[in-house]
């Protein structure tokens, strides 16, 4: 028996030494950028070294309890918009192996205390350069100009290009008049956008009428999206004010590179909100816009048809001034309105929005006058040569 037991305590000896090689010490990581010492303002690049002796499975970023996403393999780099408000950030870096040991490291960035002097009212803008039909990528910050309100230059002091991460609320029009083959081919245009996540970017999903008839969360996983809209009925009428008006709320929680991408006729049915409001929103939030609109049997390059029609709160001129107010808002904040003819088309559409994103730049710059007084300030940017640049068009003076 003494034997036995000294057998069986070799052997759990021996187990317990295969375990402890097998799983390897706990992971260490440290964050390296930005340091401890640096206020967090506007884009930020955040990096985290890692090491372990055991493979690791993800390396997860948060910033405020925000999380980044998923990062697995090198390099452990996130960069994102954490906007202009002088406050403390808490970015905080997970690990985990593949054998589930974990470790975590926190950086705090410190506000700005009130004796200090230091300017913080960087405007960022997204800019898309065409020629000739052409999105171009390869031009410096000295090709771009911005032109305030009196005609004057305004120094471009910070400039990123390449892929950018984004958060986007895909807002789908599931009235009953888009029931069948309608509701399909707009569902096949968030599959086609959500199978183009990068694992940087998030996107969450509204179906709507007079009512949200499905919603998701923010994620960059379009297997989840999906799965989250299947079985769902075209019903009711449209309140589409009223839901842009609540996705530009969500994206107001979100970090990042913000777009609003909506499928719609235009017809605003039972909408409470006008669209004046939605657009004092847009404003503020500096969401890009874009409206894929729906216009089946329209020719093809040729502006849509006016429709006049009344509605529950409005007459048939009321109507057409929202529709108008709808564009402006669109092209204000950036984006564009793309009218599809055919339900076949709708799919490209979404996909060609998210390529369009993809080939923007970020500018940067400091307003000069600065009034406070909640006015709009119209600017433009611009690139000599015949380029054509899309961007936003001003911002509120708060």
């Amino acid at each position: 028996m003494k034997r036995l037991g000294a057998l069986l305590l070799g052997l759990g000896g021996l187990c317990a030494t295969l375990s402890s090689a097998q799983v390897g010490g706990r992971p260490e990581v440290e964050i390296t950028s930005p340091s401890a010492q640096q206020p967090a303002f506007g884009l930020v690049e955040i990096r985290a070294d890692v090491s372990s002796s055991t493979p690791i499975s993800q390396v997860e970023c948060f910033v405020d309890g925000l999380s980044l996403g998923v990062r697995r393999d090198l390099p452990f780099r996130w960069i994102t918009n954490v906007g202009n408000d002088n406050e403390e950030r808490i970015i905080e870096i997970e690990v985990e192996t593949i054998v589930g040991a974990k470790a975590r490291a926190e950086l705090r960035t410190p506000r700005i205390e009130v004796d200090e002097v230091l300017e913080v009212d960087l405007l960022q803008v997204y800019a898309l350069v065409e020629k000739n039909g052409e999105r171009r990528t390869d031009l410096p910050r000295s090709a771009f100009r911005i032109v305030d309100d009196h005609g004057h230059d305004q120094d471009v002091v910070s400039f990123e290009s390449g892929d950018l991460p984004l958060s986007a609320a895909l807002l789908v029009d599931s009235s009953a008049s888009m029931g069948g083959p309608r509701l399909e081919a707009a569902l096949a245009g968030v599959h086609a956008f959500a199978s183009g996540l990068r694992e940087e970017d998030e996107a969450m999903v509204a179906l709507f009428s007079d009512q949200i008839l499905r919603l998701t969360p923010f994620t960059n996983d379009a297997v989840a999206l999906e799965d989250q809209l299947l079985g769902v009925q075209a019903v009711g009428t449209t309140a589409l004010n009223d839901h842009l008006y609540y996705a530009l709320g969500r994206l107001d929680e979100q970090l990042g590179r913000r777009v609003v991408v909506l499928l719609s006729d235009g017809d605003d049915i039972t909408s409470v909100l006008p669209m004046e409001d939605v657009l004092w929103r847009a404003r503020r939030s500096q969401a890009l816009l874009y409206w894929i609109r729906l216009d089946e049997g329209a020719v093809e390059g040729a502006a849509p048809k006016p429709r006049r029609f009344t509605s529950t709160w409005r007459s048939a001129d009321d109507n057409a001034s929202e529709l108008e107010a709808l564009r402006s808002a669109v092209e204000e904040s950036g984006g564009r309105e793309i009218v599809v003819s055919k339900l076949e088309d709708l799919e490209g559409s979404f996909a060609d929005v998210l390529a369009e994103l993809r080939d923007q730049v970020l500018l940067g710059f400091h307003p000069s006058d600065r009034r406070h007084d909640g006015s709009w300030r119209p600017f433009r940017v611009k690139v000599q040569g015949g380029y054509r640049v899309r961007a936003r068009a001003g911002f509120v003076d708060d």
